[in-house]
């Protein structure tokens, strides 16, 4: 789900419109990381992506894959492989910021998506920043 198909300007009634449709957001225990940067890197014109999660794929190519320990493991990994070659194949970074990962789940799952966050931004030029 994308805000707007285009890049816009950050006009005031712009940022209002952004903001209103973020705000409309509830979560549902779900995490697309890999289908949310596809949609985006499809953007035209995109340059940067700002990455806000709580680190912990679960959900790619539209469907649920779990939270367990060795599913948060694989799905981190399909992640980034996937996310890593797209976003440097048209030259896009992506700063990631992980929220409160070890608030939601145990320090090993915490600790595999903080992981695949700094490789993402690493992978991809970009920067990784720890959000509590």
């Amino acid at each position: 789900m994308v805000w707007r198909a285009t890049l816009q300007k950050a006009t005031p009634e712009n940022k209002a419109s952004a903001m209103a449709w973020v705000e409309g957001f509830s979560p549902n225990s779900v995490t697309p990381i890999w289908d949310a940067t596809k949609r985006a890197l499809d953007i035209p014109g995109v340059e940067t992506i700002l990455l806000h999660t709580d680190g912990v794929a679960n959900v790619y190519d539209g469907a649920y894959h779990g939270e367990s320990y060795s599913a948060v493991v694989n799905n981190c990994n399909v992640t980034k492989s996937r996310v890593i070659p797209a976003a440097t194949a048209k030259k896009v970074k992506i700063h990631t910021f992980g929220h409160a990962l070890s608030s939601f789940y145990p320090p090993d799952v915490a600790g595999v998506g903080e992981q695949m966050l700094k490789d993402i931004a690493a992978g991809t030029g970009g920067t990784y920043t720890k959000v509590n």
